[in-house]
């Protein structure tokens, strides 16, 4: 039905890259349903979106590596919308450290809000799903290479498992005929609060900020560009893979 209003989950939407893709999927019409673990944050980014596209906007608060988070927020699209057409995953965290820095705790807690949480937004959506949609998961270029000045080994290896995850997701669907497509966007660096962070901890001299600054940072809403054309009806024949953004990064 393609006139049919479409009803969008987006997680980690209170900022980033979450932030910008809620707000253009809204600005293109879709109802939503936000959830982060900053409660504040993901209040304020409702709000803004109500007040300047008028669309339907639910939002649930808590942490989607939880499975009672992950249900419930499920729950609350089949509830207020009745249909769940597109799973944007966009929540991640990162902590900077090599494999012999890294602590167990810290390793973890990458892999439940980066990895984790889409395996239980995918298991409690998809059965929701009415075909004709779409799951899209946020990677990252790092799970894609090595790179020694970012040193972000349980974020390379949770972005490395989404990629692979992603794939076995879309043969699942397709092979049991749901007519439900999974894709994963591998952005390198963009201009959010989490590269911001990662960006001052490395320290304005490495080779690794050389290569940012005379590339460039992309802005988050050019990554909600592309989530919002891997979630339209446009991109049916794309599953199964990662479209790379990151101004020909990883090939330097």
């Amino acid at each position: 039905m393609p006139n049919t209003v479409k009803t969008t989950i987006v997680t980690g939407a209170a900022s980033g890259i979450g932030r910008a893709t809620a707000q253009r999927l809204a600005q293109a019409g879709h109802q939503l349903v936000l959830s982060d673990i900053n409660a504040d944050g993901l209040a304020a980014v409702a709000k803004q979106i109500k007040d300047e596209h008028g669309v339907a906007v639910v939002t649930v608060a808590g942490d989607v590596a939880q499975e009672s988070t992950a249900s419930a927020v499920t729950d609350a699209a089949q509830q207020h919308f009745g249909r769940i057409d597109a799973l944007v995953n966009c929540a991640g965290i990162h902590h900077l450290g090599d494999i012999e820095e890294v602590s167990l705790e810290q390793w973890n807690q990458v892999m439940a809000t980066n990895l984790t949480s889409m395996f239980l937004m995918c298991k409690y959506t998809i059965p929701h799903m009415p075909g004709a949609s779409s799951i899209v998961n946020l990677g990252s270029v790092l799970g894609l290479t090595g790179h020694a000045e970012f040193a972000t080994h349980a974020y390379a290896a949770a972005k490395g498992a989404i990629l692979s995850m992603t794939r076995s997701i879309a043969v699942h669907c397709q092979s049991n005929r749901y007519n439900i497509r999974c894709n994963a966007i591998a952005p390198g660096a963009h201009e959010t609060p989490m590269t911001v962070q990662a960006m001052q901890q490395v320290g304005g001299d490495s080779n690794g900020m050389d290569q940012i600054k005379s590339l460039g940072q992309g802005q988050p809403v050019d990554v909600a560009n592309l989530v919002l054309f891997l979630a339209s009806d446009e991109s049916r024949n794309i599953n199964g893979t990662q479209l790379v953004i990151d101004n020909c990064e990883t090939i330097r």
